[in-house]
């Protein structure tokens, strides 16, 4: 169906007889008398025959009467009908009187003062739509659709344009050229899907995009306005009502009279997507005369037919003058008024965020700086936010120094002291949790020393080396980096709120909230005017601050409510989303080593070498070293022989105590360590006598006694035996080094190298690692055993090296070191007793 390119005025009028006229007219005539009669013709072509009227042939009257004066007589009169009467031979004189009413009804046969306007909301799975094209460009929009879009080109169409319209699949539904103003209907050919897209050229030149949702969940409305396309109606609801208006004219003399004028003027006002516009037109409607002579008591009527829209809000009176003349005497005449008003009464809000930062991009386009601070230049300032909290929070790639002291801080707020490694006053102020504080200088020291405080107790300190790598959002203990030098996590925000009355009729805002991640704000007091006519705005900001280098999603809700003057109220709900994503590797890589006691391998301490403090011992471990009596190294008298070759590579050793009952038979190797007594479950004696044997021919190489209460030393030597142990003393520890790796970074990464080098061996640990992929934050670990020798001054230095793959991007690299010294004892171990003098010859 299309109507004419004024569907959106009043009641339009005119016939199919006059369509061809009428439409020539419409170019030369004024806005009111062309929008009449150009829609009439357009109706009269396009609504069909249900919609057309053809004039009534007027009835053959008598010949020589009245009215009748180009109309010959009968030749013939059909059987059974009854002779005319003859006219009087002297016409009566005087006066007529005749009575116009005006009617209108629509096709249901409502009065059309009693139609109600249709709901306004379009429901279920769209078939079909009516669009009126208006010309302009995408700032006209006004719906409640997010997912709308509209896109200008060369300043959007104007004038008459082709409009090609395709459905979700890009199958063609309409293509064909509107003038302004003008109503088409969709589809043509094919069918609706989600969504209609539209392509509107002008000049030959595409001008505008436009995509209007259609599905069953679309928030689409009667009256929306989606760039230069105004919704008209969506399958059975239709703003715009068809209707017929009939004037009906009766003699009410006794006299015979001749129509000789039906005047019609219709007087309009009606206010349209918040212009008023409004005129007036003229027009004599005689040729509509169904017949004009009428006689005493007879009726004759004038239609049209038209187009009303419901929708907006509108005044159409339309009056009309009839006059007629008699045989003789003085002509009559009669009038009439019709009067309609259009009274939509549901209101349409429409509410939408905005959001920028200071240099005026999108807040969901915000990128994150790189999070190195001194990937090139030294670190001038660094920017923190009081965490609060202990040591154990700490996530950073430094072998940072932090301490905590009474717990360390737990309270809503602490004392910052910042010095540097000469003491200069960096910082010194009270701070809350959250807020942030600012270190800067020239050129900050390669350290800064900081401590906090609450209530005048120190709870912790911390050191941050800015000559080692800095990255923002580090932990050090509880202060946390969020910016340094140019590069800032904290980015300032402004959002917008903008409501429009998208509908026909003024609204008053009831309500006006913003909900963003379970905390709500009310907006409505922040509106200047609560009052909004139709297609005003109203705008409300509020500052912000978000963090862009943390993974997070900021939502933010805005609820409007209004009420229109009469009608039910409208509600529009908008959401605004924030997605911060940086992605970046960082991994961390950490060293830690104790013993079985939980002792740092580095803080174990050197035993007593003495063993016989407390008299004679009952357990004792020697380590095999494989040497001859020459090797012995004690402060006994006791004694050492060796046999044959003496010992080699492998021995086995039968160890008995003073009653001859065996504490030890075991078969060793070069530095296989022994516990003694064995498993026999026999005791040691005073004296512990042992017996070499070799392993291949089995021929004894070594026979040792050992004193086990007196002159026994840890690291004393017995031909190819170490003391390593006696008692509760033991040179050889047991210890576990623990290497942890951890995602500080912020994208997933996978764990490629995990090598280790302990004093230029090198041991690839990767296989051992349990989950190589780790998320953010998320940590691994190996654990590896090793025994090292307390008793001897060494330094053991054990280096990690870590390597991990982010998806996208660049890998990432940690290593951490980690050294066991151990110094001299404070007991010295034994010297070799002397050596006797040669025997004289």
């Amino acid at each position: 169906m299309r109507f004419g390119k004024q569907v959106l005025a009043f009641i339009i009028l005119g016939v199919s007889s006059a369509a061809t006229q009428v439409e020539e007219e419409n170019r030369e005539l004024g806005f009111a008398k062309a929008e009449w009669n150009f829609l009439a013709a357009i109706a009269a072509q396009d609504y069909g025959s249900s919609m057309t009227r053809p004039p009534t042939p007027r009835p053959t009257c008598r010949p020589g009467e009245y009215g009748c004066k180009e109309t010959p007589p009968p030749t013939s009169r059909p059987t059974g009908t009854k002779p005319p009467t003859d006219p009087p031979t002297d016409p009566p004189t005087g006066k007529c009187l005749v009575d116009v009413t005006i009617t209108c009804v629509n096709e249901d046969g409502d009065d059309c003062k009693e139609v109600p306007p249709p709901p306004g909301r379009c429901e279920g799975d769209i078939d079909t739509l009516s669009l009126t094209f208006l010309g302009g460009d995408c700032s006209q929009s006004a719906n409640t659709q997010e997912d709308d879009s509209c896109e200008d080109f060369l300043g959007g169409p104007s004038g008459r344009s082709r409009i090609l319209c395709t459905n979700q699949e890009s199958v063609p539904v309409f293509d064909e050229e509107v003038s302004i103003k003008e109503v088409f209907s969709i589809p043509t050919t094919g069918s609706l899907d989600d969504s209609l897209i539209c392509d509107i050229y002008s000049n030959g030149q595409k001008r505008q995009t436009v995509e209007i949702m259609t599905s069953d969940d679309a928030d689409l409305w009667l009256k929306d306005v989606y760039g230069s396309l105004q919704v008209e109606s969506c399958d059975d609801q239709n703003c715009l009502e068809s209707v017929e208006t009939t004037y009906t004219i009766e003699n009410i003399h006794t006299l015979p009279m001749e129509v000789t004028s039906l005047e019609r003027t219709i007087f309009y006002r009606r206010v349209i997507n918040g212009e008023s516009e409004g005129g007036t037109e003229t027009e004599d409607l005689i040729n509509l005369v169904e017949q004009t002579f009428l006689r005493p008591g007879e009726t004759t009527e004038a239609k049209e037919d038209g187009v009303i829209d419901l929708c907006v809000e509108g005044e159409y009176e339309t009056s009309v003058v009839v006059k007629a003349d008699p045989p003789e005497g003085v002509p009559c005449e009669d009038s009439d008024k019709y009067t309609i008003i259009t009274t939509p009464k549901d209101c349409r809000v429409n509410v939408e965020i905005t959001c920028e930062d200071d240099s005026g991009r999108d807040c969901d386009e915000v990128e994150t700086p790189p999070l190195q601070c001194n990937e090139v230049e030294g670190t001038n300032s660094i920017l923190f936010q009081y965490l609060s909290g202990g040591c154990d929070q700490s996530a950073n790639t430094q072998d940072d120094v932090c301490e905590d002291f009474n717990g360390g801080p737990s309270g809503a707020s602490g004392r910052v002291l910042c010095i540097s490694d000469n003491a200069v006053v960096l910082y010194d102020d009270v701070v809350s949790v959250g807020e942030m504080l600012t270190i800067s200088s020239s050129n900050l020291p390669d350290k800064i020393f900081c401590e906090i405080s609450e209530g005048g107790r120190k709870k912790q300190e911390l050191t941050i080396a800015t000559d080692e790598h800095v990255f923002l959002n580090d932990v050090y203990g509880s202060l946390q980096v969020k910016g340094c030098n140019d590069k800032d996590c904290m980015v300032p925000i402004t959002y917008t709120y903008t409501l429009e009355n998208v509908g026909q009729v003024p609204m008053t805002v009831t309500e006006f909230e913003r909900l963003r991640d379970g905390d709500k704000e009310d907006l409505l007091d922040k509106l200047d005017d609560k009052e909004v006519d139709v297609r005003e705005i109203r705008v409300v900001e509020e500052e912000d601050i978000i963090d862009v280098c943390v993974e997070s999603e900021i939502t933010t809700v805005t609820t409007v409510k209004a009420n229109p003057p009469e009608g039910v109220p409208c509600v529009d709900v908008y959401e605004y989303k924030i997605m911060t994503d940086p992605k970046e590797c960082r991994v961390d890589a950490t060293i830690t080593c104790t013993d079985e006691e939980g002792t740092n391998c580095d803080e174990i301490p050197t035993p007593d070498f003495n063993c016989n403090v407390d008299g004679c011992v009952d357990t004792v471990s020697f380590k095999y070293v494989g040497k001859s009596c020459d090797n012995d190294f004690n402060s006994q008298d006791g004694s050492c022989e060796d046999f044959g070759d003496g010992p080699g590579i492998s021995s086995r050793i039968v160890c008995v105590n003073e009653d001859n009952r065996v504490v030890l038979r075991e078969t060793v190797t070069i530095n296989d360590v022994i516990d003694i007594p064995g498993s026999s479950g026999n005791d040691l004696s005073e004296v512990l006598t042992c017996e070499l044997f070799d392993t291949g021919d089995g021929q004894k190489v070594q026979e040792l006694k050992i004193s086990m209460c007196e002159d026994l030393s840890l690291k004393s030597v017995y031909g190819s035996l170490e003391l390593e142990g006696c008692g509760e003393k033991d040179c050889l520890v047991d210890i576990t080094y623990l290497y942890a790796i951890e995602n500080v970074g912020t994208d997933v990464m996978e764990i490629t190298k995990v090598e280790i080098d302990r004093d230029g061996d090198i041991t690839d640990l990767l296989d051992r690692v349990g989950d190589k992929s780790l998320e953010v934050g998320e940590s691994t670990f190996v654990e590896e055993d090793d025994v090292i020798d307390i008793c001897v001054e060494s330094e053991i230095c054990t280096k990690l090296f870590v390597e991990a793959d982010p998806p996208e991007g660049v890998p990432c690299f940690d290593d951490d070191e980690y050294k066991i010294i151990t110094d001299n004892p404070e007991t010295p171990p034994p010297t070799p007793p002397p050596t006797p003098p040669p025997t004289p010859p």
